[in-house]
């Protein structure tokens, strides 16, 4: 559910529930913007949700998507993954 008030979105993974900022300065600090669609170097297709950081006490930003095929489950990458795996986007 999208804040429209401060452009953040609530998503789920298994362990808790939290909120996710979709807006575009948070999620270009990794070069994509929400709703941008990724191939992975294994040809994955992505979908991005926003940016946030780890819930999981691990405290660095981390950008979380959605993966095609996968529902509204949520899962992330770090910065250096997205740099070093060669993430691109899809046009």
């Amino acid at each position: 559910m999208t804040n429209s008030k401060s452009k953040t979105v609530k998503v789920e993974t298994f362990f808790r529930e939290f909120e996710v900022d979709i807006s575009d300065e948070a999620c270009m600090e990794f070069g994509f913007k929400h709703n941008d669609k990724v191939l992975s170097p294994n040809g994955e297709k992505y979908t991005i949700v926003g940016m946030a950081v780890n819930p999981c006490g691990i405290k660095t930003k981390t950008l979380w998507f959605t993966m095609d095929g996968e529902g509204e489950q949520v899962h992330h990458w770090g910065y250096e993954s997205l740099v070093n795996e060669g993430f691109k986007k899809i046009k």
